[in-house]
Protein backbone atom coordinates (compact mmCIF):
# COMPACT_ATOMS: atom_id res chain seq x y z
CA UNK A 1 0.00 0.00 0.00
CA UNK A 2 2.92 2.13 1.14
CA UNK A 3 4.88 1.83 -1.79
CA UNK A 4 1.64 2.06 -4.17
CA UNK A 5 1.26 5.54 -2.48
CA UNK A 6 4.72 6.49 -3.20
CA UNK A 7 4.56 5.65 -6.89
CA UNK A 8 1.20 7.58 -7.54
CA UNK A 9 2.93 10.98 -5.54
CA UNK A 10 6.04 10.29 -8.33
CA UNK A 11 3.92 9.99 -11.26
CA UNK A 12 1.91 13.01 -9.89
CA UNK A 13 5.28 14.79 -9.48
CA UNK A 14 6.63 13.66 -13.19
CA UNK A 15 2.93 14.51 -14.54
CA UNK A 16 3.18 18.54 -12.76
CA UNK A 17 7.04 19.12 -13.68
CA UNK A 18 5.89 18.30 -17.31
CA UNK A 19 2.81 20.58 -17.49
CA UNK A 20 4.75 23.14 -16.69
CA UNK A 21 7.73 23.34 -18.96
CA UNK A 22 7.71 26.11 -21.20
CA UNK A 23 9.35 26.68 -23.89
CA UNK A 24 12.03 29.89 -23.11
CA UNK A 25 10.66 33.14 -24.24
CA UNK A 26 11.55 34.66 -27.37
CA UNK A 27 11.84 38.40 -27.31
CA UNK A 28 9.30 40.32 -29.09
CA UNK A 29 10.70 42.45 -31.94
CA UNK A 30 10.26 46.32 -30.58
CA UNK A 31 11.08 49.97 -31.49
CA UNK A 32 14.02 51.66 -29.82
CA UNK A 33 11.59 51.97 -26.75
CA UNK A 34 11.65 48.71 -24.96
CA UNK A 35 8.47 47.17 -24.94
CA UNK A 36 6.74 48.67 -27.59
CA UNK A 37 5.42 46.31 -30.23
CA UNK A 38 6.31 46.82 -33.97
CA UNK A 39 2.43 47.25 -35.14
CA UNK A 40 2.68 50.04 -32.57
CA UNK A 41 5.85 51.73 -34.43
CA UNK A 42 5.99 53.96 -37.67
CA UNK A 43 8.25 54.44 -40.40
CA UNK A 44 9.73 58.03 -41.58
CA UNK A 45 11.02 58.02 -45.53
CA UNK A 46 12.28 60.83 -46.91
CA UNK A 47 14.98 63.07 -48.65
CA UNK A 48 17.69 65.75 -46.92
CA UNK A 49 18.29 68.55 -49.30
CA UNK A 50 19.86 72.27 -48.77
CA UNK A 51 17.71 74.91 -48.43
CA UNK A 52 17.72 77.86 -51.30
CA UNK A 53 18.25 81.29 -49.99
CA UNK A 54 14.81 82.17 -50.54
CA UNK A 55 12.15 79.72 -49.69
CA UNK A 56 9.37 79.89 -52.42
CA UNK A 57 7.57 77.39 -53.97
CA UNK A 58 10.68 75.29 -54.63
CA UNK A 59 12.51 75.72 -51.51
CA UNK A 60 14.64 73.23 -51.74
CA UNK A 61 17.91 72.59 -53.80
CA UNK A 62 20.39 70.03 -54.13
CA UNK A 63 20.15 66.44 -52.05
CA UNK A 64 22.99 66.69 -49.58
CA UNK A 65 25.25 63.75 -48.30
CA UNK A 66 26.91 62.90 -45.40
CA UNK A 67 24.28 63.84 -43.16
CA UNK A 68 22.92 61.54 -40.38
CA UNK A 69 19.65 61.79 -39.68
CA UNK A 70 18.30 60.80 -35.69
CA UNK A 71 15.05 60.49 -34.22
CA UNK A 72 16.01 62.60 -31.09
CA UNK A 73 15.13 60.48 -27.66
CA UNK A 74 16.16 57.35 -29.32
CA UNK A 75 18.92 55.47 -30.55
CA UNK A 76 17.46 55.30 -33.95
CA UNK A 77 19.60 57.12 -36.52
CA UNK A 78 20.90 56.19 -40.59
CA UNK A 79 22.82 57.82 -42.79
CA UNK A 80 21.03 59.25 -46.41
CA UNK A 81 22.46 57.70 -49.63
CA UNK A 82 23.60 59.14 -52.71
CA UNK A 83 20.68 60.86 -53.75
CA UNK A 84 19.78 62.40 -50.09
CA UNK A 85 17.18 59.80 -49.07
CA UNK A 86 16.99 57.85 -45.78
CA UNK A 87 14.69 55.08 -43.86
CA UNK A 88 14.16 54.97 -40.30
CA UNK A 89 11.95 52.21 -39.62
CA UNK A 90 10.48 51.03 -36.21
CA UNK A 91 10.22 54.44 -35.18
CA UNK A 92 7.93 54.74 -32.21
CA UNK A 93 4.84 56.74 -31.99
CA UNK A 94 4.21 60.14 -30.35
CA UNK A 95 5.68 63.11 -30.95
CA UNK A 96 8.73 63.32 -33.35
CA UNK A 97 11.76 65.18 -33.62
CA UNK A 98 14.82 64.49 -36.43
CA UNK A 99 18.06 65.69 -35.48
CA UNK A 100 19.86 66.55 -38.79
CA UNK A 101 23.92 66.24 -38.67
CA UNK A 102 26.84 66.36 -40.15
CA UNK A 103 27.71 67.29 -44.06
CA UNK A 104 27.48 70.81 -42.97
CA UNK A 105 23.96 69.87 -41.00
CA UNK A 106 23.44 70.49 -37.67
CA UNK A 107 19.77 71.25 -36.80
CA UNK A 108 16.47 69.63 -35.23
CA UNK A 109 12.73 69.70 -37.11
CA UNK A 110 9.59 68.64 -35.64
CA UNK A 111 7.54 65.89 -37.29
CA UNK A 112 4.58 66.27 -35.23
CA UNK A 113 2.35 63.28 -33.87
CA UNK A 114 3.07 59.73 -35.52
CA UNK A 115 0.56 56.96 -35.58
CA UNK A 116 0.81 53.51 -35.09
CA UNK A 117 1.59 51.34 -38.40
CA UNK A 118 1.97 54.98 -40.02
CA UNK A 119 4.35 55.68 -42.94
CA UNK A 120 5.46 59.52 -43.32
CA UNK A 121 7.33 60.37 -46.45
CA UNK A 122 9.17 63.85 -46.21
CA UNK A 123 10.85 66.70 -47.61
CA UNK A 124 13.14 68.25 -45.37
CA UNK A 125 15.59 71.73 -46.26
CA UNK A 126 18.25 72.38 -44.39
CA UNK A 127 21.11 74.97 -44.14
CA UNK A 128 23.33 74.76 -41.28
CA UNK A 129 21.62 74.70 -38.05
CA UNK A 130 18.14 75.62 -39.55
CA UNK A 131 15.81 73.10 -40.64
CA UNK A 132 12.10 72.94 -41.94
CA UNK A 133 9.77 70.71 -42.92
CA UNK A 134 9.03 71.07 -46.90
CA UNK A 135 6.19 68.40 -47.41
CA UNK A 136 5.26 65.63 -45.56
CA UNK A 137 2.51 62.97 -46.95
CA UNK A 138 0.98 60.53 -44.38
CA UNK A 139 -0.26 57.18 -44.96
CA UNK A 140 -0.89 53.20 -43.89
CA UNK A 141 -3.08 54.34 -40.61
CA UNK A 142 -6.53 55.90 -41.16
CA UNK A 143 -7.16 59.03 -43.10
CA UNK A 144 -4.21 59.66 -45.38
CA UNK A 145 -2.66 63.43 -44.89
CA UNK A 146 -0.15 66.09 -47.06
CA UNK A 147 1.27 68.85 -46.22
CA UNK A 148 3.45 70.62 -48.43
CA UNK A 149 3.35 73.57 -51.18
CA UNK A 150 1.39 74.11 -54.38
CA UNK A 151 3.84 73.38 -57.11
CA UNK A 152 1.47 73.52 -60.00
CA UNK A 153 -2.16 74.62 -60.87
CA UNK A 154 -4.69 74.34 -64.54
CA UNK A 155 -4.21 74.41 -66.91
CA UNK A 156 -0.69 72.76 -66.40
CA UNK A 157 -2.78 70.12 -64.38
CA UNK A 158 -6.15 69.02 -65.47
CA UNK A 159 -9.55 71.26 -64.15
CA UNK A 160 -9.92 70.57 -59.98
CA UNK A 161 -6.66 69.30 -60.00
CA UNK A 162 -3.27 70.08 -58.78
CA UNK A 163 0.47 69.18 -57.54
CA UNK A 164 1.41 69.51 -54.07
CA UNK A 165 4.52 67.96 -52.12
CA UNK A 166 5.13 66.27 -55.28
CA UNK A 167 1.73 64.45 -55.31
CA UNK A 168 -1.37 65.10 -57.90
CA UNK A 169 -4.04 66.00 -55.73
CA UNK A 170 -7.73 65.20 -57.30
CA UNK A 171 -10.48 67.24 -55.78
CA UNK A 172 -14.11 67.99 -57.63
CA UNK A 173 -17.40 69.24 -56.24
CA UNK A 174 -17.58 67.84 -52.63
CA UNK A 175 -13.97 68.66 -51.49
CA UNK A 176 -14.29 71.44 -48.72
CA UNK A 177 -11.57 74.24 -49.05
CA UNK A 178 -11.20 75.95 -45.52
CA UNK A 179 -8.79 78.81 -44.42
CA UNK A 180 -9.34 78.80 -40.67
CA UNK A 181 -12.84 79.30 -40.33
CA UNK A 182 -13.56 80.86 -43.76
CA UNK A 183 -14.65 78.69 -46.97
CA UNK A 184 -12.60 78.94 -49.80
CA UNK A 185 -12.60 77.28 -53.17
CA UNK A 186 -10.17 75.75 -56.06
CA UNK A 187 -9.40 79.02 -57.30
CA UNK A 188 -8.41 80.54 -54.07
CA UNK A 189 -5.02 77.78 -54.72
CA UNK A 190 -1.78 79.49 -55.89
CA UNK A 191 1.50 78.62 -56.36
CA UNK A 192 3.68 78.62 -53.62
CA UNK A 193 0.46 78.35 -51.33
CA UNK A 194 1.41 76.03 -48.26
CA UNK A 195 -1.63 73.68 -48.15
CA UNK A 196 -2.62 70.53 -45.33
CA UNK A 197 -5.07 68.07 -47.53
CA UNK A 198 -7.22 64.84 -45.92
CA UNK A 199 -8.41 62.04 -48.16
CA UNK A 200 -7.26 58.92 -49.79
CA UNK A 201 -3.78 58.29 -51.08
CA UNK A 202 -3.01 55.55 -54.28
CA UNK A 203 0.48 55.18 -55.61
CA UNK A 204 1.27 59.10 -56.77
CA UNK A 205 -2.19 60.18 -56.72
CA UNK A 206 -3.96 62.35 -53.87
CA UNK A 207 -7.61 62.10 -53.44
CA UNK A 208 -8.62 65.04 -51.45
CA UNK A 209 -11.71 65.38 -49.40
CA UNK A 210 -10.52 68.32 -47.61
CA UNK A 211 -7.88 70.93 -48.57
CA UNK A 212 -7.13 73.60 -45.55
CA UNK A 213 -4.99 76.98 -46.76
CA UNK A 214 -2.59 77.39 -44.32
CA UNK A 215 -0.39 80.29 -45.63
CA UNK A 216 -1.28 82.82 -47.86
CA UNK A 217 1.60 84.99 -48.55
CA UNK A 218 3.45 82.31 -51.29
CA UNK A 219 7.39 83.92 -50.21
CA UNK A 220 7.62 83.24 -46.27
CA UNK A 221 8.42 79.53 -45.30
CA UNK A 222 6.56 77.95 -42.78
CA UNK A 223 7.32 74.56 -40.63
CA UNK A 224 3.83 72.86 -40.07
CA UNK A 225 4.43 73.53 -36.23
CA UNK A 226 4.36 77.11 -37.31
CA UNK A 227 8.41 78.21 -36.92
CA UNK A 228 9.45 80.64 -39.66
CA UNK A 229 12.80 79.03 -41.42
CA UNK A 230 15.39 81.62 -42.65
Amino acid sequence: MRRGLGLTLLAAILASACGSSKTPTEPSATGTTPGTPVGSSATITGSVQGATSALTSASSGAALTGVTVSVVGTSLSTSVDGAGRFTLAKVPTGSIQLQLSGGGANATVALGSVEPSQVVDVVLAVAGSTASLESAVRSGAGEAQLEGRVESLPPTMAALTFKAAGRTVKTDASTRFVDGSQARTFSDLQIGMRIHAKGVLAGDQFTATLVELQNSNTTIPVEVNGVLAK
